[in-house]
């Protein structure tokens, strides 16, 4: 098995494009306009056309088309309609430039990675379906050795989605404007503007699973990271197995040429050693190969011989023969509530900081115990 980067960058342009795309203005030239309706050198429509064509002020057809009821401009139902009405009938789109301006805004928030692949399909494209349904633009950069976003620098958003930290200077930044900030599965896990993902629960369920279909004696293999989830994913499963044994990986499956093979060496090492192991929990999908490598050289099978169990990602577990059992996201719902929460505290409101759940979904590495 192996990772197919290419698949994914694909569906990564693929966003790319959708985020260009989907805020393209949308010409009005096929558009019905009644006689005496003025047409702007972008082939537009405006307020005072509208206006002029419902016979009502341009004061009118503002509150309406914002959807403002409180106003001191009055207006009733029927005449709600039938500017409504004219509206589409002219093809009328708004200036969403202008009307944030007005507001003393962008409209626009910026999404923060480290690398482009940090981030799920599901996920940013979840974001940007939540950011046009309240009409702000997505803006995604990443950082880098030569410093933070652009638009940071720029003050060019609203407010930022971080999946990644980052550096002094950005903070600065940060404080001095006063913008608010969401942080995704960061070491940043205190505040109220904070979505965090229950790695301990979903390590404790993992091995618990494993435990109920008969693979009771467990080990753990995992990256050495400096990052939150390695730390509760260890905890969850010694909650469950408190002597298991722990291999951490050496080298990244994807580090250099040859680390595929190196690692290989190492869990197939690991196991020899700990040959009571037979149920593992493998915190990272992509160290799939090289322990499905070692397992044929030990003449193992997953589902057969030894349970296997991992936390998925871009569903690298269903790529792999026999199948892997995994803990999942619903990965569409943390781009929802990343733009929720932002939009939030970017309109001066409060949010509570959330708790994203795994699920389990099992496949074949856990199916059937050998007797």
């Amino acid at each position: 098995m192996c990772y197919n980067k290419t698949i994914y960058e694909r569906g990564v342009k693929n966003i790319q494009r959708y985020m260009l795309s989907a805020w393209a203005p949308r010409q009005a030239a096929g558009a019905r306009r009644t006689r005496g309706a003025r047409v702007t050198n972008n082939g537009r429509s405006s307020i005072k056309d509208i206006a002029k064509a419902a016979g009502v002020s341009p004061g009118v057809v503002a509150m309406v088309l914002a959807g403002n009821t409180s106003s001191t401009i009055g207006y009733s139902i029927a005449t709600r309609e039938k500017v409504l009405a004219v509206a589409r009938r002219l093809g009328y789109q708004p200036n969403r430039t202008a009307r944030w301006l007005r507001q003393g805004r962008h409209g626009a928030i910026g999404v923060v990675v480290q690398t482009e692949h940090v981030i799920p399909v599901e996920t940013l494209e979840a974001m940007l379906v939540s950011a046009r349904e309240r009409g702000l633009f997505v803006v995604q950069d990443r950082m880098s050795a030569g410093g933070g976003p652009m638009f940071l620098e720029e003050d060019s958003v609203d407010g930022l989605i971080c999946f990644t930290e980052l550096d002094r200077g950005s903070l600065a930044r940060i404080r001095a404007r006063k913008m608010p900030v969401v942080w995704v599965n960061t070491n940043v896990r205190r505040g109220r503007n904070v979505i965090t993902y229950n790695e301990r629960g979903a390590a404790r369920r993992a091995g618990e699973h494993l435990r109920e279909r008969g693979w009771g004696e467990l080990g753990v293999i995992t990256r050495r990271v400096g990052h939150y989830s390695t730390e509760e994913r260890i905890a969850g499963v010694k909650e469950v197995a408190p002597t298991a044994p722990i291999l951490y990986a050496p080298v990244e499956p994807w580090e250099r040429e040859g680390a595929r093979e190196e690692l290989a060496a190492t869990i197939e090492q690991f196991l020899r050693e700990h040959g009571r192991v037979n149920g593992l929990l493998v915190t990272n999908a992509l160290f799939l190969p090289p322990l499905y490598r070692a397992l044929r050289r030990l003449g193992r099978t997953p589902g057969r011989d030894i349970g296997v169990v991992t936390f998925e990602w871009q569903d690298v577990g269903l790529l792999v023969d026999p199948s892997v059992t995994a803990m999942v996201l619903d990965t569409s719902n943390i781009g929802h509530r990343a733009v929720e929460m932002i939009h939030t505290l970017v309109t001066g409101g409060c949010t509570e900081r959330c708790v994203i759940e795994y699920y389990l979904v099992e496949r074949e590495s856990t199916r059937v115990k050998a007797r």
